[in-house]
């Protein structure tokens, strides 16, 4: 008599084999892109994270002088050094106004600035315009 034998063959053996290293290697390249796109994501935040700080210091020294045309200075922030320029690009002044049919005075004008930041560390240079008054 023929008994039926248990387990299995070498050819199942093989494809199981053949389909566990496919999901192994389809897990490991999405692993591998999940943490390269989480270390770009911090790369780009510890290079941006300053800026808003570093935009509003440089406000407020434009702001103290309204009357220049150029600024420069530099600003320290987590270790890094970052050197900016500031150019009066043009100077608005306001509209009149009137309070009960009567002109009120507005005074001042406001100063449209071009900033360039230059971050020393890696050579980045981030333009943008500040309005003050």
């Amino acid at each position: 008599m023929m008994r039926k034998m248990a387990g299995f063959s070498l050819i199942e053996a093989l494809v199981a084999g053949l389909i566990m290293f496919i999901a192994l290697t389809v897990f490991t390249n999405v692993y591998r892109g999940a943490l390269q796109a989480n270390q770009r994501a911090t790369e780009v935040v510890w290079q941006t994270a300053p800026l808003d700080l570093l935009f509003d210091a440089i406000h407020l020294k434009l702001t103290q002088a309204q009357y220049a045309d150029t600024q420069r200075g530099e600003e320290y922030f987590l270790g890094r050094r970052y050197l900016w320029e500031a150019k009066v690009s043009r100077r608005i002044t306001p509209p009149e106004r009137y309070l009960n049919k009567e002109k009120v005075e507005t005074g001042g004008q406001a100063v449209v600035w071009k900033v360039s930041l230059h971050d020393a560390s890696s050579d980045d240079v981030h333009e943008y315009m500040e309005i003050t008054w």
